[in-house]
């Protein structure tokens, strides 16, 4: 019996089984890569597909009890967004940010810097300066955070996402919940402070994944 499997949004093989059995050894096929072979409806993930043979028994496409028959719900594969448009939507979502909460806190520094320059005063003091400073990070932070987990948990994309038909899920393909969302929120945060290497290795993933996907078990898809 001959399969195909997914890899990097392309299908792959055919392959025989000794050959699959190969591939999942070696990890290139997982029990979330999407299999298919003749007799199936339609592609599912190799995890349901190997749990649904019988203990001990080779794999048999279309026997009884097995799959082929209408055992599983319908599942298509998951069309990963890949890096660069990725990096589209957050540069959306980033100015959005900017104007929504940069805009505001930069008329707030002038305000109180202006009036102390027309009086010839001193210059501001450091102390308070930083103070300012961290104060606006903090905004950023609590802003993005709140950002993200409302659009995520509420749209299942952010409106950059969403611009660009891009849209956040979990490994079965389902919308995430508010509580992931948030979850997601924060270790997104940590992507950025680690040098941005969080986000780079979506370059690099086979489903182009960022350390925030890793760590909250998300993928970011194409819509349909």
């Amino acid at each position: 019996m001959e399969w195909y499997y997914a890899q990097n949004q392309e299908q792959k093989g055919p392959v025989s089984e000794s050959e699959l059995a190969t591939l999942v050894a070696s990890g290139i096929v997982n029990d979330q890569t999407l299999v298919w072979c003749a007799g199936m409806a339609n592609w599912q993930p190799y995890g349901q597909v190997r749990l649904a043979a019988a203990p001990g028994a080779t794999l048999a496409p279309g026997s009884p009890g097995t799959f082929g028959h209408g055992a599983f719900a319908a599942a298509a594969p998951l069309a990963y967004a890949g890096f660069w448009v990725r990096l589209g939507a957050k540069l959306i979502d980033a100015l959005i940010l900017l104007v929504v909460l940069g805009v505001p806190l930069f008329v707030l520094l002038l305000a109180n810097l202006i009036p102390q320059i027309q009086r010839g005063g001193p210059p501001p003091d450091p102390a308070a300066f930083i103070g300012m400073q961290v104060l606006f990070q903090v905004v950023f932070v609590l802003g993005a955070v709140v950002f993200n987990t409302f659009f995520i948990g509420r749209f299942g994309a952010t409106p950059g996402k969403m611009v660009l038909g891009l849209k956040v899920v979990t490994p079965e393909g389902e919308p995430v919940t508010y509580l992931r969302a948030f979850g997601r929120a924060w270790a997104e945060q940590l992507s950025g402070m680690l040098c941005d290497l969080g986000y780079i290795i979506a370059a690099f993933d086979n489903e182009k994944r960022t350390l925030h996907d890793h760590l909250c078990r998300t993928r970011v898809v194409l819509k349909r």
